[in-house]
């Protein structure tokens, strides 16, 4: 069987970056509230962070700043009115907005790991942990890339901090040194940890991927025209007429027939027909908006694509455009009904009841 480029099995939707978004809020609360608490143990408030020295106040600076990043974040994601009234074309804006997140949380992660001391410090495993961290929580396509990126951010660090380039114990390191340890030993023990964590949460995502690929392919994917199946459609349709009851755009979805089949199957076989509707499946997914839009296989050799945002008429451009890419002896052989999303479909039972009145022969 042939395999169509841009799977939509392998793209990321706006809710999968808005639950990395959120994973990523509540996960700084719970940081910055065992920061408090570490340095309240510690009792360093007067000591090494009210010296006034150079290094505390940056540390205050950043920490002030990083709860204010975070609480404009998590009001972000509180009122989603600005998602809700944004169309789905702003993909990727959400993705630059998650890149920038994970790449603002290195940094301030990778400073309060120097500023307590580094491989000599209480978070000595905090590298690692963010290793692990970045394969549960990212999407499987990005996740090997941060970690990379915290392997790399660590190795600069302690270079840094090995040389003395950076203070070599931070403003808190000084209680948790062990001069026993030479710091050479414990930055080659951390890289093996490192190593092992990266590995580790590689192979591990890859079987996640493999064994959920496994069980669900026929709940989400249909595997043969690479396509969405009914039930993921089903659950679309419900999102979108929700996000579009705050946009003034309207949707609509696209019913293709492919006539014909019968005869096909009782002169050429089976595969002589599954190649007929790959050709078409390849078709709509040529001319479509990848990111955006939804193709689904609803069997009996019909497709339902949803086009959000794309008024019916629009719709009616996008039928051309397919019917132009195919073979005439295609062409002709296809049926296409284009038809208004109404604006409640709360339910995926509801969607199917509305799938099922448009495609009734």
């Amino acid at each position: 069987m042939q395999t169509l480029q841009n799977s939509p099995s392998k793209v990321a939707q706006p809710e999968h970056y808005l639950a990395v978004l959120r994973t990523v809020s509540l996960l700084n609360w719970v940081g910055l509230g065992a920061l408090l608490l570490m340095l309240a143990l510690l009792d360093q408030s007067s000591t090494a962070v009210a010296t006034g020295s150079a290094s505390s106040r940056v540390f205050w600076l950043l920490f002030v700043e990083a709860l204010i990043a975070n609480g404009i974040l998590t009001l972000a994601l509180i009122f989603r009115g600005w998602y809700r009234r944004t169309p789905r074309e702003a993909l990727n804006k959400l993705r630059m907005l998650a890149a920038a997140v994970c790449l603002w949380e290195i940094l301030h992660l990778a400073g309060l790991y120097e500023f307590f001391g580094g491989v000599f410090g209480p978070f000595a495993v905090l590298f690692p942990a963010m290793v692990l961290a970045s394969f549960f929580i990212l999407p499987s396509r990005s996740a090997l890339s941060v970690a990379f990126v915290i392997c790399a951010a660590w190795l600069v660090v302690s270079i840094l901090q090995w040389t003395q380039v950076l203070y070599p114990l931070g403003a808190l390191g000084g209680p948790f040194l062990d001069p026993a340890a030479a710091a050479s030993s414990r930055i080659v023990l951390m890289g093996a940890a490192m190593l092992v964590c990266l590995v580790g949460g590689a192979l591990w995502r890859h079987q996640m991927d493999a064994a959920l690929q496994g069980h669900y392919p026929l709940q989400l994917i249909d595997t043969r025209f690479d396509c969405f199946s009914r039930e993921a459609l089903y659950n679309r349709l419900c999102d979108e007429t929700e996000r579009a009851r705050g946009s003034a755009a309207s949707s609509c979805v696209v019913i293709l027939h492919m006539e014909k089949v019968a005869e096909v199957v009782a002169d050429k076989g089976l595969d002589a027909a599954e190649a007929r509707l790959i050709e078409l499946a390849r078709a709509v997914r040529t001319i479509t908006r990848h990111n955006l839009d939804t193709l689904a296989y609803l069997g009996n050799a019909r497709f339902a694509l949803l086009l959000p945002t794309l008024p019916s008429s629009a719709g009616e451009d996008v039928v051309a455009r397919i019917l132009q890419v195919l073979a005439d002896d295609m062409s002709c052989t296809i049926e296409c009904q284009v038809v208004a999303l109404p604006e409640a479909l709360d339910t995926p039972a509801a969607a199917e009841q509305f799938i099922a009145q448009h495609t009734a022969t």
